[in-house]
């Protein structure tokens, strides 16, 4: 049986200025060519899509923890 991971997602809209702020305080980022940034901060893997320089997409990615 294949291994899925649970996630949450959100989209959240704004500008350019708003993604500087938020890698503030980024322990580890990589921007690729098709300007998507990925870092981890507070154990959370984020995953940063940047479609314009107006709007932005968040997807963040939590692991899963057993009870």
């Amino acid at each position: 049986m294949p291994t899925t991971i649970p996630h949450t997602s959100h989209v959240y809209p704004g500008k350019s200025s708003t993604m500087t702020r938020m890698f503030l305080n980024v322990n580890t980022m990589v921007l690729t060519k098709s300007l998507v940034f990925f870092y981890q901060a507070d154990g959370v893997l984020h995953i940063i899509e940047a479609t314009n320089q107006s709007q932005q997409y968040v997807t963040e990615i939590q692991p899963h923890h057993s009870a």
